[in-house]
């Protein structure tokens, strides 16, 4: 109840000591907020901004790395708690970059035509074998959980040179090539399942 209190308390206040700029404050995830008001509550260790709807967000000092202004000004917020353990400031932002890289450069097209082909096919392929139409999911699920556990190769992406021996960066591409690859898989997925369907209707009526 007193933590719920203390943060009524700040959001009050917010509005009347807010920052009017554009800012993004880059995760520790690797993702990018955009916001034009925010305000970092030292005593409570707790961000607030606004999101696109206006709405007042809260985030946690430890999920922020850092702030950085309109006019490329930044401020860090992590810090390494374990030295040899926990990544040195230069480390985590070498792997926040590979995740922008993958994010901006990698395609996997692959991936989003494999998860089509899945989608299309259990159209077809469930009441072809006799099974339920509660089964349907189950190919499509399967395809999706095993091209998410193939694991993507460094050597296969397209890394500049200037980081090609950059473990931190590497790794950072990596986890993000991944998440698109779930993705894609599976937006492809509810697009084949979408056409399968469109093709069956049409074929059969």
């Amino acid at each position: 109840m007193k933590s719920k209190a203390i943060i009524f308390g700040i959001i009050s206040i917010f509005f009347s000591t807010v920052l009017f700029s554009q800012y993004s404050i880059q995760l520790t995830d690797g993702t990018k907020i955009e916001t034009s008001k925010y305000k970092f509550d030292e005593q409570n260790q707790m961000f607030l901004y606004k999101n696109k709807r206006d709405k007042t967000r809260v985030l946690y000092c430890q999920e922020v790395f850092s702030v950085i202004e309109e006019n490329g000004n930044e401020e860090v917020f992590y810090r390494c708690r374990e030295e040899g353990i926990d990544p040195t400031l230069e480390q985590f932002r070498d792997y926040l970059q590979g995740h922008y890289d993958a994010r901006d450069n990698y395609k996997a097209k692959g991936a989003m035509f494999t998860g089509f082909a899945l989608g299309a096919a259990t159209v077809y392929a469930v009441p072809t074998i006799g099974l339920s139409t509660l089964y349907a999911p189950a190919l499509p699920t399967a395809g999706n959980i095993i091209s998410g556990s193939i694991k993507i190769k460094a050597k296969n992406l397209n890394i500049s040179p200037e980081y090609a021996n950059n473990q931190c960066y590497i790794d950072g591409y990596l986890e993000m090539a991944k998440r698109k690859k779930i993705t894609r898989t599976l937006f492809g997925t509810s697009i084949g399942i979408s056409v399968g369907i469109a093709s069956a209707i049409i074929l059969f009526k």
